[in-house]
């Protein structure tokens, strides 16, 4: 029998809807400055070298991946500590992250210009007046690497405590300068690829700073100040840390991954079309974080406090919330995007259309496991979560290079991504059921009400496309639909009663306000 306790209905509910309006302010922002960022960067650069910046900085993308794996670890760590009420420990906890992250830092960092010296001129396929540049951005690409992964114990430790308003503040920051920086790409004389790589590495020493000084000045009364590592704490972080690696490796060859072979096989041309539809899934994932962010510490805290029956509650919620953050958007988005793409970027590289629709729909079918992970790591099963997930994750890349070897089309490696993320969602579930006796017929039953209203909306949208008018006011009255519409199917077929008694009180108190 599903049952949610009265405090998450209020006050748990009350500060997850708290935290999730900051993240979103910040993420919406984040994503806004993003899609503004790209047009005006291939409009500087040009498609080859946007080309060849979307290969060379996957590098800092690929740790983007490493860097929420790590991050999640350390959040754990303090989150089931605060649950336990064990704040003695807080303080060799941030220490031992940061000795560990750091040492992991250099070992990337070195890893990253032995790969420039030795291999990137014979592996890659680069336009050859762009085979001196690579050397100098991959150079910077490695600092930026070494900062954003010294950073991680910070941002795991604002997230653990909730936080989450100087993670936006800095968050926003860092983004606001990337788009100042690529303005100034159009008045700064020299190379340009090089340029901006040195203006990101600026960008990521700053949002180490800040981070760092909220830490360790603004939070000490939580955290006091380093202390010394303990060996014990070392080799327990170690051991999940490294096999949350493994999973972020195997979302990175998905990915990040991706770009390398595809340059293979198609050239910089194809990096560009995918470069595209990586920022549109960035700006897709940093609408579902804002859901996920705000009620991950809660599921960790509820997993310290061995409230299962609590964390599965918030499991459930996040992919529920996730999915319909994304979809309420994505959904006119997938069946508008010929036109959409012609109104951001002006200069559409081949194939982006393809691309941005698949990418759409693997970015569905990831949230449809949403908070499963989340659950793994607060229990402390990430080795044997890892073996499997990622062993089936990993595949992308060599099925992919099979398929590409008899000639199937490019865009085919994300329809392959797609079909072993909905293998994986089984097998997070049998999990689920092996360790937390977790019935699996009851996340089918939510995936249905997940998907239904999606489906309407899709059906509707289906519809419009036949109609003859603009393709302008065909775009207003897509988004339109869905924006009107799905908040309705999502409230009468997805919600249950406490989500609904939940609105309805968040719906009461903003009257009330009025």
């Amino acid at each position: 029998m599903e049952v949610t306790p009265t405090s998450l209905i209020n006050k748990t509910a009350n500060r997850i809807l708290f935290n999730t309006i900051i993240v979103y302010a910040q993420k919406f922002s984040t994503a806004a400055l993003a899609l503004v960022t790209t047009p005006l960067l291939l409009r500087v650069l040009g498609v080859e070298d946007y080309g060849v910046y979307t290969l060379t900085i996957g590098f800092v993308g690929m740790l983007t991946f490493f860097t929420w794996s790590l991050s999640a670890a350390t959040q754990r760590y303090i989150a089931v500590t605060l649950g336990e009420k064990n704040f003695d420990k807080l303080a060799h906890i941030l220490s031992t992250s940061f000795l560990i992250h750091f040492v992991y830092g250099l070992l990337i960092m070195a890893i990253i210009q032995a790969i420039n010296i030795y291999y990137v001129n014979d592996f890659l396929t680069i336009p050859l007046l762009r085979k001196d540049s690579i050397h100098y951005i991959l150079t910077f690409v490695a600092g930026i690497s070494f900062f954003n992964i010294i950073a991680i114990p910070f941002i795991g430790s604002l997230r653990a405590t909730e936080d989450f308003k100087t993670i936006a503040v800095i968050g926003l920051s860092e983004s606001t300068l990337k788009l100042v920086m690529a303005f100034l790409l159009l008045v700064l004389p020299g190379d340009k690829l090089i340029l901006f790589s040195a203006l990101m590495f600026l960008v990521s020493i700053i949002s180490f700073g800040a981070y760092f000084y909220r830490v360790m000045k603004v939070k000490n009364s939580i955290y006091s100040k380093f202390k010394r590592p303990e060996l014990q704490l070392i080799k327990e972080m170690l051991s999940f840390i490294s096999w949350s690696l493994i999973g972020a490796l195997a979302v990175m060859s998905r990915n990040q991954g991706v770009a390398v072979l595809l340059n293979i096989f198609f050239g910089v041309i194809a990096n560009a079309a995918y470069g595209i539809s990586q920022q549109i899934n960035n700006a897709l994932n940093i609408l579902a974080q804002g859901v996920t962010a705000s009620m991950s510490p809660v599921l960790m805290k509820a997993a310290g406090e061995k409230n299962y029956e609590k964390m599965f509650y918030m499991m459930r919620s996040m992919a529920k919330l996730s999915f319909f953050s994304i979809s309420i958007f994505s959904i006119p988005a997938l069946f508008e995007m010929p036109y959409i793409l012609e109104l951001w970027l002006k200069v559409v590289p081949a194939g982006s259309t393809i691309y941005g629709r698949l990418i759409i729909i693997l970015v569905l079918v990831v949230l449809l496991s949403s908070g499963m992970q989340n659950v793994f790591v607060a229990i402390g099963k990430v080795k044997t979560y890892n073996i499997y997930v990622s062993m089936f994750l990993i595949l992308n890349l060599p099925f992919s290079f099979i398929l590409f070897t008899y000639g199937f089309e490019s865009y085919t490696i994300i329809i392959v991504g797609i079909v072993l993320e909905l293998v994986t969602l089984n097998i997070r579930l049998i999990l689920l059921k092996k360790y937390l006796d977790y019935k699996i017929s009851t996340y089918f039953l939510e995936i249905a009400q997940i998907t239904m209203p999606t489906l309407l909306v899709s059906g509707i949208l289906f519809l419009l496309m036949y109609l003859e008018i603009s393709s302008f006011l065909q775009l207003v009255i897509s988004f339109t639909v869905s924006i009107l519409l799905s908040p309705i199917l999502i409230y009468k077929l997805s919600l249950d009663s406490f989500q609904k008694q939940y609105v309805l009180n968040m719906i009461s108190k903003f009257k009330f306000k009025k």
